[in-house]
């Protein structure tokens, strides 16, 4: 039996049943009669068997036009046209003869695949019209099986239960006229403006897409055609990361990857369709197994026995403040956690809400816009849920709903709302207008009365009542949880809090570095120097990880210190507690965690110009960085700063732009503590000095900042730039000063080293001296190991005198 190559991240979605089988024609076509004939036609058979029973309707000329259209490979063409002809209940009739079959004719050794397809969910979507995968179920009759007019089950079919369920995405055979064969019935169920069963099953699938991860088997070319027709009408995939992946045969591979290329789909190959592809969801199968017992393990170890289980009211916070969209409930979220009751703050995402069923009371912190409210997508990146959506969004034990907003919702949204909801518009309030927060857990909680919330203009109330204020019962005793997530040292909330500017490229990061991590590819923020490549990528960590990201950590390794590829892969191991390995990605294949890393390799184009004795030598060491780095992207997340790409095929570029004239002033008034605000003050800052001597660069700004004494004279200040310029900078020093390989690419504007100069022009004559030091050391220094040495170099001083 071949080993199927099983990708990390897949590994971990069948540990976390994220995974939703959906079948395609190979599923069915493995269905063999006892006399080993197949059970069902292919696609071309099904079509020219239509043509010959148009031939035997004595409609000839129909007849050869379906079978040229087949032959051409236009096959829903050739399905239209012989619908057309066969029209009313010949068609019916026909597609009944095909797919309505005897199974005590069936070979029951043909029950493998599909039983063993139950055996990874008890969620299956087909794609098939026919009665296989019942047909192979252990409990048929305990079987939810159900098409695109079945609404309840529709809604049902995400939700967290035990029920076996199957949904027939494209119609079964016992409702003909709801399948999906024809290019108008596709039309019908992919389009927006389809009839309202058709429009239901299209947002449950797209829900489907954004919130589980598909398994594509039995993957044909017809049905890799098929659906890179519906993502080209549709967009299905827009706003999902996947990834998804396809069991594809081997010989199929090349073909299917190019039908699938703008389709966030992985493929993974075995042989041939029959025993090489039962082996391989046999495989799966187990890897789910070994996972979930992996995971229960852990669950034994630290499960604690609860006392009072299931008496109490569980609080959950859940807040949105998107990395493009960010808002400020600071003085919100410290209301709230003066309420003497246990509350659990986590993002406000829809994935996070329908799966917070431990809840009962929730509290919703998000702005209001005319797309709904604004939320966070599983990226951090702004994401919108419209009022009439947020019931069914609800987990199933949501008693009570707090939305706490910037305004009262309208009579039409409040219309919409069929479950009970407070309704308090503080989102932007401070000071004495947060007072209704400082009373509300009393009134909800120690004196329940629903008078409280009835005719009042600061609050809106809807399906509130006594009996419910009364069932609630939070327990009676002050805790606060919110996710810690594992950091090194230099990232941390202090040192990125005052981060301005670049929104737009901390959401772009986000979601590339989740798109590129899917595909097992590395995504590198290229720029020149001083344009705050790294501290954007510390903010995106910091803030993904705060999110429950990376629940093994966040890793970063400055690469301008290493000075080989062994130096390197031995930072590359203590990112997973192995530094010392001598076959560290050996000893992963075999042991990895399964949990997810972000590792953070900062200024790599220090490793792409190793510089060794021999050259053939230095190239050497450089593929071998690269390929440190492949094997790498097998077992975590990485994400690169550089001024240089790595022109690898598993590299993903983000050109990193210079700062706009309003982020640098932005980044300037914080940097200065405001002290320049007058509008006068504010234009000459743009248009005298940040502008055109500094041309809005980050560093030359924080440089300049660092070294100006509070309320220096801008104009002043301006005229000291000037003489930098004419009198301290020349071209030949800039050359001199930056001569290296590794510096080609270095953003050799003036006005960065002339805010070195002014900077360091500002020191103290001891603060000289010791910048001075660090000269001598001019691949860097540690900072301990040089604190250790000066205070060697004084006792050595004291002693000698």
């Amino acid at each position: 039996m071949a080993e199927l190559l099983i990708p990390q991240s897949l590994k971990k979605y069948l540990a976390n049943n994220d995974i939703i089988p959906l079948i395609g024609a190979g599923v069915s076509m493995s269905v063999e009669n006892k006399d080993r004939s197949r059970a069902f036609p292919s696609w071309p058979e099904l079509l020219n068997f239509a043509a010959e029973r148009l031939e035997d309707e004595e409609l000839l000329d129909d007849s050869q036009l379906v079978k040229l259209l087949v032959k051409k490979g236009k096959l829903q063409q050739a399905a239209q046209e012989a619908q057309e002809q066969l029209s009313g209940r010949g068609w019916y009739d026909f597609i009944q003869s095909q797919f309505a079959i005897d199974f005590t004719q069936l070979d029951d050794s043909c029950k493998a695949l599909p039983k063993a397809i139950w055996q990874l969910s008890n969620r299956v979507v087909t794609l098939n019209y026919d009665k296989v995968l019942e047909w192979a179920h252990e409990e048929p009759a305990n079987l939810c099986v159900f098409d695109n007019a079945n609404h309840g089950q529709l809604a049902a079919f995400t939700r967290v239960n035990n029920k076996e369920m199957l949904w027939h995405l494209h119609g079964k055979i016992e409702n003909p006229k709801h399948m999906v064969l024809t290019p108008q019935s596709y039309n019908r169920l992919y389009q927006e403006d389809a009839e309202e069963h058709y429009l239901a099953a299209l947002t449950k699938f797209k829900e489907l897409l954004s919130n589980k991860i598909i398994l594509f088997i039995g993957c044909s070319l017809d049905d890799a055609e098929l659906l890179a027709e519906i993502v080209k009408q549709n967009k299905l995939f827009d706003n999902n990361t996947g990834p998804h992946y396809a069991l594809v045969r081997e010989s199929d591979k090349q073909a299917i990857d190019a039908k699938l290329t703008d389709i966030p789909v992985n493929t993974i190959t075995f042989s041939d369709f029959g025993q090489p592809l039962i082996d391989a969801v046999h495989q799966l199968v187990k890897c789910k197994n070994q996972q979930e017992q992996k995971a229960l393990k852990v669950d034994k170890a630290f499960q604690q026995p609860k006392e009072h289980e299931n008496q109490f009211d569980s609080i959950s916070l859940f807040t949105a403040s998107p990395l493009d969209k960010p808002i400020n409930d600071s003085d919100i979220v410290a209301k709230l956690k003066k309420f003497k009751y246990p509350i659990h703050q986590q993002p406000f995402t829809e994935s996070n809400l329908m799966e917070a069923d431990d809840y009962s009371i929730l509290f919703l912190l998000a702005k209001t816009t005319s797309s709904g409210l604004l939320i966070e997508d599983d990226n951090a990146c702004s994401d919108y849920l419209a009022i009439d959506g947020l019931e069914s969004s609800l987990p199933i034990n949501a008693k009570i709903t707090v939305l706490i907003t910037d305004k009262l919702l309208n009579e039409q949204e409040l219309g919409q709302v069929k479950f009970p909801l407070l309704v308090f518009p503080l989102l932007n309030q401070q000071g004495k207008d947060l007072k209704p927060l400082d009373k509300l857990a009393h009134q909800l909680f120690k004196r329940p009365d629903v008078k409280h919330f009835i005719d009042e203009s600061d609050v809106q109330s809807v399906h509130i009542s006594g009996e419910l204020l009364e069932s609630l019962k939070p327990e009676n005793r002050q805790h606060w949880h919110k996710y810690q997530p594992l950091l090194p040292k230099g990232i941390n909330t202090s040192e990125l809090q005052g981060f301005t500017g670049r929104l737009s490229d901390l959401a772009d990061i986000s979601q590339k570095l989740a798109k590129a991590a899917n595909k097992q590819r590395l995504l590198t923020i290229k720029g020149s120097g001083g344009l705050g490549k790294t501290t954007i990528a510390k903010k995106v960590a910091l803030e993904l990880a705060n999110r429950g990201h990376f629940d093994a950590g966040v890793y970063f390794i400055d690469c301008e210190h290493i000075s080989s590829s062994n130096q390197l892969e031995m930072h590359i191991g203590s990112a997973f507690n192995l530094r010392a390995a001598d076959d560290l990605f050996g000893h992963l294949s075999k042991y990895h965690d399964q949990k997810e890393r972000l590792l953070i390799f900062d200024n790599l184009e220090s490793l792409l110009y190793l510089k060794q004795a021999d050259k053939s030598q230095n190239k050497q060491e450089v593929e071998q960085v690269r390929l440190l780095l492949s094997q790498t992207l097998m077992y975590a997340n990485v994400l690169v700063t550089s001024r240089e790409s790595i022109n690898t095929e598993w590299e993903d570029v983000l050109p990193f732009r210079q700062m706009e004239s309003e982020e640098a002033l932005a980044l300037f008034n914080r940097l200065t503590k405001n002290g320049y605000r007058s509008d006068k003050d504010q234009e000459f800052a743009r248009r005298k000095i940040l502008e055109p001597l500094l041309n809005n660069n980050p560093l030359a700004i924080k440089l300049i900042c660092d070294g100006m004494p509070a309320g220096k004279n801008l104009k002043e200040l301006k005229q000291e730039l000037e003489d930098d310029f004419f009198d301290k900078v020349k071209e030949e020093d800039l050359t001199l000063m930056f001569d290296d390989e590794v510096d080609l690419n270095i953003n050799r504007q003036e006005s960065l080293y002339v805010s070195i100069l002014y900077s360091y022009g500002s020191l103290e004559e001891h603060q000289k001296r010791t910048f001075e030091s660090f000269s001598l050391f001019p691949d860097g220094i540690d900072l301990d190991t040089f604190k250790r040495l000066i205070t060697e170099s004084k006792r050595k001083l004291e002693f000698k005198y």
